[in-house]
């Protein structure tokens, strides 16, 4: 399965590797992409193993907080983009 992150702010070259190295020690987790300087991490999980509420959890606890989603009207059909 593969899911997108959208974070509050942008990632520097050192919360890029931060992020990489916490998400890789999660079970399950087979990619990651958070590119320098954009918001987004991109993961590619066996969601035998983990889960999307899961994965977002890690990220917060350790202070990468989602964007505010901007409706409260959101389908979450286009998948939070």
């Amino acid at each position: 399965m593969h899911h997108s992150f959208q974070l509050a702010s942008a990632l520097d070259a050192a919360n890029v590797t931060r992020v990489l190295e916490l998400l890789r020690t999660v079970p399950g987790i087979r990619g990651v992409h958070a590119p320098a300087g954009g918001a987004n991490v991109e993961i590619a999980f066996d969601d035998s193993l983990t889960s999307i509420h899961h994965l977002g959890k890690v990220l917060e606890e350790h202070g990468y907080a989602p964007a505010k989603q901007r409706s409260q009207t959101c389908c979450g059909g286009c998948g939070g983009h």
